[in-house]
């Protein structure tokens, strides 16, 4: 091999190294450019602090409204037991107080006591006084 070619060799071999640190370089760069642990640290304590308090929001939230189904439970209660006591009791007494199967012809006695038969078992379950 003749000094050219080993001159020629040997300035191929360092425009490949001078590409090669070049792009080392550039790579040391960018990361250089990225955040650094300290600021990743930094940004997932953050991200955790505003989960924990998104978490709280929905648990004080999902606590009200708990609360006011059970509110609004016992008034929808305290609503149907007043209707049951002030309306459909009393309707259901004089209805009751209205059996007389005697006054009923022979054909129509049975439908007739199955139809009082239906109206006593609804008054016990309004557990009418």
């Amino acid at each position: 091999m003749s000094q050219d070619e080993l001159e020629d060799e040997l300035a191929d071999e360092v425009r490949a190294l001078r590409a090669s640190v070049t792009e080392v370089a550039e790579v040391v760069k960018r990361l250089a450019s990225r955040s650094t642990v300290a600021e990743l640290a930094a940004k997932t304590a953050t991200r955790t602090r505003r989960f924990v308090y998104v978490l709280a929001a929905m648990s004080v939230l999902g606590a009200l409204m708990t609360g006011y189904l059970i509110w609004n439970n016992h008034r929808v209660d305290v609503l149907q037991r007043r209707t049951s006591n002030e309306v459909l009791c009393p309707l259901y007494e004089l209805m009751l107080r209205s059996y007389h199967p005697e006054t009923q012809p022979p054909e129509r006695l049975a439908a007739y006591e199955e139809s009082f038969t239906v109206i006593r078992r609804s008054y016990a379950a309004l557990r009418c006084s």
